[in-house]
C-alpha cells in the first residue's frame, strides 16, 4: 500500500530539508526513534524495533503529544513489492539522516579523523 499523498510529500519535503540543515532532529526515549518539532507539530520517524530489516514509521504528533496521523511501512508482500520498496527506502533514507542529525555523527567523524590524524 503507497504512502497516501501528503504523508509522502511529508517525507520528501523533511528529507530535503534535512538535507539541507534546516531541520533539527532529536533521539527520542525509544531505541531507534528521533523527533523534530515542526510549528505546533512533533514528527517522529523510526523503527519498530531494533533489527535494521523491521517496519518503518513516520508519526505526526499535535503540540500535546497526541497522535494525529502515523503511517507505517511494513515488511514486503508479494502483491506491492514495487511500491512499498520505494516508500520504505524513503522512509529508511529519513530515518538514517534524522539519527544523523540527532547524533551529531559527522562532527563525531570528524574529530575522531582530526584526532586520529594528530597521533604520531
Amino acid at each position: 500500500m503507497a504512502f497516501e499523498t501528503q504523508i509522502d510529500r511529508l517525507v520528501e519535503k523533511l528529507s530535503d530539508l534535512t538535507r539541507a540543515d534546516k531541520v533539527v532532529w532529536q533521539e527520542t526515549a525509544a531505541e531507534n526513534s528521533f523527533l523534530t518539532s515542526v510549528g505546533q507539530s512533533i514528527v517522529v520517524v523510526g523503527r519498530v524495533n531494533s533489527d535494521p530489516s523491521a517496519p518503518c514509521f513516520i508519526r505526526i504528533l499535535d503540540a500535546t503529544g497526541k497522535t494525529i496521523e502515523e503511517a507505517y511501512v511494513p515488511n514486503l508482500s508479494a502483491s506491492d513489492r514495487d511500491t512499498t520498496m520505494k516508500d520504505l527506502a524513503r522512509l529508511r533514507t529519513l530515518l538514517e539522516m534524522a539519527r544523523r542529525n540527532a547524533m551529531k555523527s559527522e562532527k563525531v567523524v570528524s574529530d575522531l579523523l582530526s584526532s586520529l590524524e594528530a597521533i604520531k
